[in-house]
């Protein structure tokens, strides 16, 4: 798995070490993003050894995304135009739950609704969280 995060590593290296990026800047601040999500997949790796530990991090997720959902359903049928029904954003937006940009809203969703899937569909999870995580049936 680590394979190909070193060579794609050792290729951004390359480019820095003998200057061959045409954007220097750019190439330096990607390479320091490459770096935190190479972090991150390793502490994930080393983390989440035990299946019991991955299927109880999807369940949080799992929870965490039905509660925003619901928490924006209710926002979205109340608005009164303010975030949290409190404050005025000062540049504007289209408000959806917890976000000013409603597209942010949407990627977050885009990001978390497999995860449910993916424990209704297959073994991983078993019995009442298997349960709700299904979609209803017809």
């Amino acid at each position: 798995m680590f394979l190909p995060l070193v060579a794609f590593g050792v290729l951004i290296a390359m480019q820095l070490v003998f200057r061959l990026s045409a954007y220097p800047h750019d190439t330096v601040c990607l390479a320091l993003q490459y770096f935190s999500y190479a972090l991150l997949c390793f502490l994930a790796s080393q983390t989440l050894v035990r299946g019991a530990e991955a299927r109880s991090m999807a369940l949080m997720f799992s929870v965490y995304g039905g509660g925003l959902a619901a928490f924006s359903l209710i926002q979205g049928i109340s608005s009164n135009g303010k975030l949290y029904w409190i404050r005025q954003p000062r540049m504007g937006g289209w408000i959806y739950g917890p976000y000013v940009n409603h597209n942010h809203y949407a990627g977050l969703m885009e990001l978390l609704v497999p995860i449910p899937l993916v424990l209704s569909l297959t073994r991983i999870a078993t019995g009442k969280a298997r349960a709700v995580a299904q979609p209803p049936r017809r």
